[in-house]
């Protein structure tokens, strides 16, 4: 475990022919066809488009794009599978030469419900082999802001995402990095922040598809009375199983587990 932090990635020891399972990194799939003698899968790599076929194959992926890869999803169950409207979001890392500003604010986090980033955090304290983390605020850091670009209007949560997507759809970096030094300032700048001074560097992950749809008990129907959508979305057809962590109508790391264990049980 300790060895993992500090290590060297070596990505082509990931599709090797003798590998009980090979991975293919930027690989696309395309089309999934299954039939009589298997499932056929049509994929881009290197800018050619390649086939490799299978006795079965599960589709753990955005359920939303399974229709457009699967041609021959009933429309009841391509109607579900639409449902499955992820939470956008947008996670920036910015690195510090130092954290003396927050230790003079005595916080290590900060929740700003009106700020562009609701949330605000010093990286964990973690140290694995060789890799030790900050220990004193003269020592550089890492702050981690999220958002999730929802217009708060009071309309369904489906409504919502999509209208988060579109916003960051039409949203500079420059936007995103001028609110982020802003924030920072306006919470900091008083106990001695300066951005142009104190940040060294920016990244900014956007996702326009981030969590999977929960069921939300305020909003949604009781389950007792209409069964999730993601149930009936995740229908197996003929021999293609449905995995992902929209099958199981939950955004973590265990559900997606879960939900490759029944998948694979399925076929």
């Amino acid at each position: 475990m300790t060895d993992l932090v500090s290590a060297h990635f070596d990505y082509a020891q990931l599709d090797r022919p003798d590998n009980t399972v090979r991975v293919r990194l930027n690989s696309t799939v395309i089309r999934v066809n299954p039939g009589k003698d298997g499932v056929d899968v049509a994929y881009v790599h290197n800018g050619a488009i390649k086939r490799i076929r299978g006795r079965r194959c599960v589709l753990a992926c955005n359920n939303t794009m399974i229709p457009h890869l699967l041609p021959k999803v009933p429309d009841t169950q391509r109607a579900a599978l639409a449902q499955a409207v992820r939470t956008p979001l947008v996670y920036t890392n910015v690195a510090l030469r130092n954290w003396r500003a927050f230790a003079a604010a005595s916080v290590h986090q900060a929740y700003c419900p009106t700020g562009y980033y609701p949330f605000l955090m010093l990286d964990f304290p973690v140290s694995m082999g060789s890799y030790q983390c900050s220990r004193t605020p003269d020592d550089p850091i890492v702050v981690h802001m999220s958002r999730a670009p929802v217009p708060g209007d009071g309309s369904t949560a489906d409504n919502q995402f999509r209208m988060g997507r579109y916003e960051l759809l039409g949203t500079s970096f420059e936007t995103l990095e001028r609110a982020t030094r802003s924030q920072l300032t306006d919470i900091l700048g008083s106990y001695g922040f300066d951005p142009a001074r104190d940040i060294q560097a920016i990244t900014i992950n956007r996702w326009p598809h981030g969590y999977a749809r929960e069921f939300n008990e305020l909003f949604d129907p009781p389950q007792d009375v209409v069964p999730p959508f993601w149930l009936s979305a995740r229908q197996p057809i003929d021999g293609v199983t449905i995995a992902n962590s929209d099958s199981q109508g939950k955004v973590y790391a265990d559900s997606a587990i879960d939900a490759g264990f029944r998948a694979v049980n399925e076929l």
